[in-house]
């Protein structure tokens, strides 16, 4: 789940058949729910969706059943009401959490699995590995402060974006 101003908030969601991510634009009062493109099946589907403005999203996918050629990336310029596929990083498994830098100078969005971490500079087209550690969440503070937590305890502070 992502909040945004002015009652904007979006949640992920899925079951084996669809993916899908629930909006409101009215604090919670009502929702729509727009399917995504991503590959959904038993044990596999959206995990986690991130906004840099109301318009501005991506949504990253995957599980312990997702495979390299999955779609596990899908960009949103319409506040959610449409998607399309977008590249992902190298991930065996997929993504299992992924983020916009906020305040970033240019749109960079961090995604994180159980192979490593990534960062996209062109909204999911190309991606580039930070490392290849097992990773199961991620945030931001700002461009200079962000940490991704994994394994046995592990954070790992990120920078620079």
């Amino acid at each position: 789940m992502v909040t945004g101003p002015g009652g904007h908030a979006w949640i992920a969601a899925s079951n084996p058949h669809v993916s899908r991510v629930l909006h409101t634009a009215d604090f919670g009062r009502t929702w729509t729910a727009d399917t995504l493109p991503l590959t959904t099946r038993d044990g596999s589907g959206v995990q986690s969706v991130s906004f840099r403005s109301a318009s501005d999203g991506m949504a990253f996918g995957g599980g312990n059943n997702a495979t390299p050629d999955d779609t596990i990336v899908a960009v949103t310029h319409d506040g959610g009401r449409t998607w399309m596929s977008a590249g992902g990083p190298p991930f065996a498994t997929g993504i299992w959490g992924g983020v916009f830098v906020p305040a970033a100078e240019a749109p960079v969005a961090v995604a994180v699995g159980p192979h490593g971490a990534a960062y996209s500079r062109d909204e999911g087209a190309t991606w580039t590995v930070i490392d290849t550690l097992n990773y199961w969440g991620v945030g931001f503070a700002s461009p200079s402060a962000g940490w991704a937590v994994g394994q046995k305890g592990r954070i790992t502070k990120l920078a620079g974006f």
